[in-house]
């Protein structure tokens, strides 16, 4: 018996330790489904739910660029409305041979690409944002990834920040 669980030990450890030596690597694409609830602070005190696709490609073992379109749908007390977003993304994974992942990442956030007010500008709705986020890979293609980031509003006269909380499904392919 003692034979048996060493051997199921030894070879757990060898399985994990040949899906770590892969990782990501230059070249593999990723799909992300991801979900949010994020508030809006200063001149814009809103909270919103946001569902979006992350779609990107690692140029390097550790950078990854890509594009999350998405659709925002608030309830501001009488009333319903429903955004699409768009997000420019980068990561940089800090390690590519493990089950976690942690990374830091920048975007270029707009939060509103239509009905803009027309007392408001597009670059009102627009954000810089950095943050850190992990993935835990669960197989070798896909993770649950949790990120964290702050954004500044890139608008003039607008004293706006935001903050988002997203987590999701990733898949590399």
């Amino acid at each position: 018996m003692k034979k048996t669980a060493m051997l199921f030990l030894i070879l757990f450890v060898m399985a994990g330790s040949a899906f770590a030596a892969e990782g990501v690597e230059k070249g593999d694409r990723e799909l992300a489904f991801a979900g949010m609830y994020y508030t809006l602070t200063g001149d814009m005190d809103y909270s919103f739910g946001n569902v979006q696709v992350r779609m990107g490609k690692y140029f390097t073992d550790k950078l990854l660029l890509g594009l999350a379109p998405g659709l925002n749908i608030s309830d501001s007390g009488n009333d319903t409305t429903t955004d699409f977003t768009l997000e420019l993304f980068g990561a940089y994974n800090f390690v590519t041979n493990s089950r976690t992942i942690p990374y830091a990442k920048a975007s270029l956030y707009q939060n509103k690409t239509n009905d803009i007010p027309d007392d408001q500008e597009f670059t009102d709705y627009t954000f810089l944002q950095a943050g850190f986020g992990v993935k835990n890979f669960f197989n070798e293609y896909a993770a649950l990834d949790t990120s964290i980031s702050y954004g500044l509003s890139v608008g003039q006269g607008t004293d706006s920040g935001i903050i988002m909380v997203l987590s999701g499904i990733s898949f590399i392919f």
